[in-house]
Parts: C-alpha cells; sequence; structure tokens
C-alpha cells in the first residue's frame, strides 16, 4: 500500500463484506481500499474519488 505521509491516514474496514477486515487510505482526496487484502495496490484495489474532510472511521453503513 501507499506509505504514511502527510494527509493520509488509514482505516480498517470489510470492504467487500466477508466477514475480514481490510486494510484502507485516505489520502489527497481519495479512498484507496485494499479488497484482495494483499497490501498491495493492485487489480484488488479500488480508488474512489472523494471530498471527504475530518476524521475517517469504518461502519456498518448497509446493515448486512
Amino acid at each position: 500500500m501507499v506509505g504514511a505521509g502527510p494527509g493520509v491516514q488509514p482505516v480498517v474496514g470489510d470492504w467487500d463484506g466477508d466477514g475480514v477486515d481490510q486494510v484502507g487510505l485516505l489520502s489527497t482526496g481519495q479512498w484507496i481500499l485494499d479488497l484482495n487484502n494483499n497490501k498491495t495496490i493492485d487489480f484488488g484495489t479500488e480508488v474512489f474519488p472523494t471530498n471527504f474532510v475530518g476524521l475517517p472511521f469504518a461502519g456498518d453503513w448497509d446493515g448486512t
């Protein structure tokens, strides 16, 4: 995964719903989520643009 640096905040959550937490980062206007849990930015990594400002936290947002 991308290393730590200014503006990079680590997050942990079950991004793919398999019951296992994966690593993620909030970095410079984008969420970077390691969906295949291999701690590498590759085909299993999703990147989502965001305007998020604040402290990120994980939760069960869809109730499943």
